[in-house]
């Protein structure tokens, strides 16, 4: 009974993960019927096999505090109230102290936060962390994970800048940098801009990044490369500590390979320190329910409290994931057992989050998600909504338009963007996609445990975008790429276990399947680092460049004399800005001048100038190539072409004028 189980568990699944992928439209008719079934029959096999022992964790000691212990939050957040009342307008309190210098704030922010993890946590012990480390390094799963830690840094550092050469949204970080270079008196908690509605604490270890290692966009990068791999074997310690050390080992594999997350890890934007935030959130409040350790939860509410000050997304979910999910864990175990840890947890992710929320109450931002405020929903759909006659219209409506773009996104769908990430793929590969199905169904087998917060983030996180006008925009998404990873590791996790139990029986068969699994593993790894570097990112250079690439003309604008007059004539007069925000940023010394070709006078150029010209055209552009022959004659030379991976449809072409004489 067991092994034929397996069957219509991967044909249900399978015939999920083709209507989603190439029948969106249509997937009431199909996926309303075989996603239950392919969760009901993976809960009967789950039932059927035997459950992988996890070893319980030791329930400590209660650590009291200490009077020192107590006093040391209250200092922390004095620090914070310094920084505070220099954030808005005008000076509160101490009107002396009104200007002062980033470091002085960023120097403040570290001791408050420093004070109150050592209260909180009940200090910690380098030589006991050590040993403890030491420990776990004879453990097999170590040289695994070390592996995965070494591969993930791999893909993600190599041609680092020259793959993507080209500041996205990332010009936002570049010029935050250049202004706490040359702006002494940035106000570190408040927006960064007016777009990016989040504080400075990313953009200042970029600063100081850059400022070891010089301002170049690689290095820009470098803070997310970091946490990015930070983030494997975190998603191990997720998967081993909630279901077993082989999922947590298949997780962070897949974790290391997983193409959204080495794309934006790839990419600087603090996009990527929400995923860890949120799973070291996640491991710290379960170990915490396990043990009763303080230093536990004290830890988990240290990171809940950090998400405030990065992406928005991070900032909105997870908070609203872990409550929701502990009243969820209370109902089913008549209460969560250690109120004293949770009223640590809570206690310790408020002192942390204070140092915004007291900066936010001064500048008066009047909320917490300005983003979301931005980019909400039009107030004239949800009127019609809520007051239509015909609800069940509406209600399908909302699900047409609001629900399912960001649903499908997951599943299957490309970015709606089509400039964040790729435009032909979703946030899980097609081959991938029935695992995750399957461990959808592993998830709500284990409702007792951790199961059921897997479930809910990917719930929370659609309804979230649902509110947002742009609802399938992968930036709103990172957030989940440990939950999808680890759902996946599930699914596979799950039919290794019934197919190597029911078909292949014995050390020797045993061991074959197990090796062919692998090397499977690892060929698909491969496949889609191949996909990502040959397929994938030529595509997305093409995507990202709406019009010719005037950063790069900035860029090889550098390699010439540096009394060159130089102009860069595009169709519309677009992108100035981050012409110049790059320039400033990587401390270029030679300028150009970005103006519309409509806009320039010709005649203010002399044919007989003592200095060279260079002007970068569009290649189609005939009439300035004409105008510029007519003034400069035979002295004009040229195309010439990018040295960078710049497509050659998205390139000016360079024309140089020698001086006269």
């Amino acid at each position: 009974m067991t092994r034929w189980l397996l069957i219509p568990i991967t044909l249900a699944s399978c015939i999920v993960a083709y209507d989603y992928h190439f029948n969106p439209t249509g997937w009431y008719d199909l996926s309303l019927f075989f996603l239950p079934l392919t969760m009901l029959l993976t809960i009967l096999l789950l039932r059927r096999l035997p459950d992988d022992a996890i070893k319980t964790p030791h329930v400590e000691n209660w650590q009291p505090f200490t009077r020192w212990q107590t006093i040391l939050p209250i200092v922390g957040v004095l620090c914070f109230m310094v920084i505070a009342q220099v954030q808005g307008t005008f000076p509160l309190v101490l009107s002396s102290l009104f200007g002062m210098h980033h470091a002085h704030q960023f120097t403040l922010f570290m001791i408050g936060i420093g004070l109150i993890i050592w209260s909180m946590t009940g200090g910690f012990s380098l030589a006991n962390g050590w040993r403890q480390f030491r420990t776990w390094t004879h453990e097999p799963d170590a040289k695994w994970l070390l592996l995965f830690i070494i591969m993930g840094l791999i893909v993600r550092t190599i041609a680092l800048e020259s793959t993507i050469h080209y500041y996205t949204d990332e010009t936002n970080f570049a010029t935050a940098v250049t202004r706490l270079r040359i702006q002494p008196n940035v106000q570190i908690m408040n927006n960064i801009g007016p777009v990016a509605n989040f504080t400075w604490l990313y953009s200042y270890f970029q600063y100081y990044y850059t400022e070891l290692f010089g301002a170049t966009l690689a290095n820009l990068r470098g803070l997310s490369v970091i946490i990015g791999v930070l983030t494997i074997p975190a998603t191990y310690g997720l998967g081993r500590w909630a279901f077993s050390q082989r999922v947590g080992l298949l997780a962070s594999f897949l974790l290391t390979f997983y193409l959204p997350h080495i794309h934006y890890s790839r990419l600087a934007m603090n996009n990527i320190a929400d995923p860890l935030l949120g799973v070291m959130t996640i491991i710290l409040l379960w170990r915490g329910l396990q043990t009763h350790s303080r230093r536990s939860f004290a830890w988990a509410g240290v990171f809940l409290g950090l998400t405030s000050y990065f992406y928005e997304g991070g900032r909105l979910l997870y908070p609203a994931l872990i409550i929701g999910w502990l009243v969820i864990y209370a109902l089913i175990h008549n209460g969560v057992g250690s109120k004293r840890g949770l009223g640590v947890f809570f206690a310790t992710t408020a002192l942390i989050a204070s140092g915004f929320y007291l900066s936010l109450a001064v500048w008066g931002f009047g909320n917490v998600a300005p983003r979301l405020l931005q980019q909400r929903v039009a107030d004239e759909f949800w009127a019609e909504v809520f007051t239509s006659p015909d609800t069940f219209k509406q209600v399908l409506r909302y699900f047409d338009e609001r629900l399912n773009p960001a649903y499908f996104h997951i599943m299957s769908q490309p970015d709606g963007s089509g400039f964040y990430y790729s435009r032909e793929v979703g946030l899980i590969l097609p081959h991938f996609l029935p695992f995750m199905l399957i461990g959808l169904g592993v998830a709500f087998f284990h409702w007792r445990r951790l199961g059921l917060i897997l479930p809910l983030a990917i719930a929370l996180t659609v309804l979230g975008n649902s509110l947002i006008t742009w609802n399938n925009w992968t930036p709103r998404f990172v957030v989940l790429f440990p939950i999808l990873v680890l759902l996946i590791a599930l699914g596979i996790d799950t039919i290794y276990r019934g197919i190597s139990m029911h078909w292949f029986k014995g050390d020797v068969a045993q061991r074959i399947f197990r090796r062919t699994g692998i090397a499977l593993l690892l060929l698909m790894g491969i496949l889609q680092i191949g996909y990502y570097f040959g397929v994938m990112l030529p595509d997305y250079n093409v995507a990202i460049r709406l019009e010719i690439d005037d950063q790069d003309a900035g860029h090889r604008a550098q390699v010439l004399s540096p009394d060159t007059e130089i102009y860069v004539f595009p169709i519309h007069d677009k992108y100035h800005l981050d012409v110049g925000a790059v320039q400033d940023y990587e401390r270029q010394l030679i300028s150009v001048e970005v103006i519309a070709v409509g806009e320039f006078d010709f005649t203010t150029l002399d044919p007989k100038a003592s200095h060279p010209y260079a002007f970068f055209v569009v290649p189609n552009d005939t009439d300035t190539l004409k105008t510029l022959r007519q003034l400069f004659g035979n002295r004009l030379t040229g195309p010439q072409w990018s040295p960078y991976n710049v497509p050659l449809s998205r390139q000016f072409a360079l024309y140089q004028v020698e001086p006269d004489g």
